[in-house]
């Protein structure tokens, strides 16, 4: 056992390695190192106690033997490099989620306002021009003319059934803008600028259009079509667009 010994500490010296014991932990660079400097390791055993920063046996190499390496210690520098690395990895990771899902988004069938922006304009377009042609005869009784009250009942549920799609009819993409992509569409742009009090008077006028639809009597279905048709001109008078007629 001696002679052994004494071979190794023999080997040691004739070739200029250094052995290292484990010694006091540093708490720069964990279990087994100095204090700041140079470190040359040949032999390193694995540590018997896990480093919670870095996993399983991260204290020492994992081996019996390793090539002698040379190490500089600068712990500040170090110590910011890992605090900085974790943002800069957290950063990279944010951009690639929100690039991945703005293409995601691109792709998803049924969103129309993405893929098909103009057909959801002329929607609303076709769903209003016919709310307008089921007002006519409300407009009517409104302004005092007496017509079958059934009739006019079923009016109102087809407007009510129609105002409450209506408000879905708008997403982002079909804002009104210029250049040679835009739109054809009526709606200003106080639509987007405010939603919820947009969506709000949509609501609005669906209830009261249901509520007409619920009258039974011709006077009291009067009422509610006065009630209507203001709902209806104050929304247009706010969010919608009317072109001025050119000059002839």
């Amino acid at each position: 056992m001696l002679k052994a010994r004494f071979g190794l500490t023999e080997l040691v010296g004739k070739h200029g390695f250094q052995l290292r014991h484990g010694g006091t932990p540093s708490p720069q660079r964990g279990e087994g190192g100095g204090e700041g400097e140079p470190i040359s390791r040949s032999f390193v055993t694995p540590s018997p106690h896990p480093s919670p920063l870095r996993g399983e046996g991260a204290g020492r190499i994992c081996g019996s033997v390793v090539p002698s390496i040379c190490v500089k210690r600068n712990p500040g520098r170090l110590i910011r490099g890992a605090k900085s690395a974790p943002l800069c990895l957290a950063t990279l990771v944010l951009c690639a989620v929100a690039i991945v899902a703005a293409r995601a988004e691109q792709r998803v069938p049924g969103l129309t306002g993405i893929d098909r922006a103009s057909d959801v304009v002329q929607a609303r377009q076709i769903l209003m021009s016919q709310i307008d042609e089921e007002m006519q005869p409300v407009d009517l009784v409104a302004g005092g003319k007496d017509l079958s009250l059934d009739d006019l009942k079923a009016n109102a549920y087809r407007i009510n059934t129609m105002l409450a799609a209506f408000p879905h009819l708008f997403p982002p993409q079909t804002k009104p803008s210029t250049g040679p992509d835009s739109l054809p569409t009526s709606a200003a742009p106080e639509v987007w600028e405010d939603f919820d009090a947009f969506y709000s008077l949509s609501e609005a006028a669906t209830k009261i259009a249901y509520e007409a639809s619920q009258a039974t009597t011709i006077d009291q279905f009067r009422e509610n079509a006065k009630k209507l048709r203001a709902a209806c001109d104050g929304c247009h008078g706010k969010y919608m667009k009317v072109q001025s007629p050119s000059p002839p």
